[in-house]
């Protein structure tokens, strides 16, 4: 399971990075929640099938290549290599998604959600 975490980790970095080119703030997070939880799904049915280090192997592998095609922001994750995960930063960008899907929540809620106003009483005062 601990291995998982660290797959789950290392492909944020990743993640943040494609999702950079989007100027939508909604398509922006609905795809970086998307991308993480696809390859934690991946893997999941991976060691349901006793098939875990080749899953891990080629998710590494899709990762490294396209980490060679568009570079990685060093900013937002450091990547040393397959085995080695960057703690702090992976749990505040992982904060940072999070973050931002609440936000989005909330906008849509409050765009769904009527404005109540307070209507006058029909009884006469005495």
């Amino acid at each position: 399971m601990f291995q998982l975490f660290r797959v789950r980790v290392a492909l944020h970095g990743i993640v943040w990075l494609w999702s950079q080119e989007f100027s939508d703030v909604e398509t922006t997070i609905n795809d970086q929640l998307g991308l993480c939880a696809r390859p934690i799904a991946i893997l999941e049915s991976a060691v349901a099938g006793k098939n875990y280090y080749m899953a891990l192997y080629q998710a590494h592998k899709a990762l490294d290549s396209l980490q060679g095609e568009f570079g990685i922001d060093e900013k937002c994750y450091r990547y040393s290599g397959p085995h080695v995960v960057n703690m702090g930063m992976a749990i505040a960008l992982l904060k940072q998604i999070l973050q931002g899907h609440k936000e989005l929540e909330r906008m849509h809620l409050a765009a769904v959600t009527p404005s109540i106003r307070k209507q006058p009483s029909k009884k006469r005062r005495r």
